[in-house]
């Protein structure tokens, strides 16, 4: 970590330089599934959510739960840049109320009242361009980890395929356009050197 700088900010930097920009999905970034296991330690959670004076701190069991259940909300959140002492409050309050990793994917807070967001989005700390911007980072967090025995995938259109290369040689069918492409080694339980992806 730089000298004069919140662990708050270079979190959010760290964060930043980890993304890959995908070659598929008109070049949006995804966050590689490793990426958050290296970057959301207990040490840096505890370190984010402390004020600079030390005089507010997360307690041991919120440091804990982030870390074991909530740490792509956490990154998301970091991403959101809504600072430390929201982010302390946020992540307080999605506890309390067991939002964590696997209430992900939330809806378009575009398409929805303020009455049916979630109940974690209606604290002061998320007005609706801030729910607007977890809603769209939240993609990048949510790209799949492709398994060696499942062949069939029911991802939304708004997931980013985690594609680090993509052959511009396309064959077309009746139904849809085939390439060839290289997924990220850390979105595949097997070695695949390429695969060939269907739309």
């Amino acid at each position: 970590m730089e000298s004069d700088d919140s662990t708050y900010d270079w979190l959010n930097r760290q964060i930043f330089r980890s993304l890959v920009w995908s070659p598929f999905d008109a070049g949006k970034p995804f966050l590689p599934h490793d990426s958050i296991g290296v970057l959301i330690t207990k040490d840096v959670i505890r370190k984010v959510l402390t004020s600079d004076d030390g005089s507010k701190a997360p307690e041991g069991e919120l440091v804990d739960w982030i870390h074991r259940t909530a740490a792509k909300i956490f990154a998301i959140t970091i991403q959101c840049d809504i600072g430390w002492d929201k982010t302390l409050k946020s992540m307080r309050s999605f506890q309390q109320l067991e939002f964590n990793d696997e209430s992900l994917s939330i809806d378009d807070p575009r398409s929805t009242s303020d009455q049916e967001q979630p109940q974690p989005f209606l604290d002061r700390c998320w007005n609706p361009q801030r729910r607007y911007r977890f809603w769209e980072y939240q993609w990048r967090c949510l790209s799949p980890v492709f398994a060696a025995d499942q062949y069939d995938y029911d991802l939304s259109s708004e997931c980013i395929l985690p594609f680090i290369w993509k052959d511009e040689r396309v064959r077309v069918g009746a139904f849809s356009s085939v390439y060839r492409v290289k997924i990220h080694p850390a979105h595949q339980e097997h070695e695949l050197k390429d695969v060939r992806a269907q739309y």
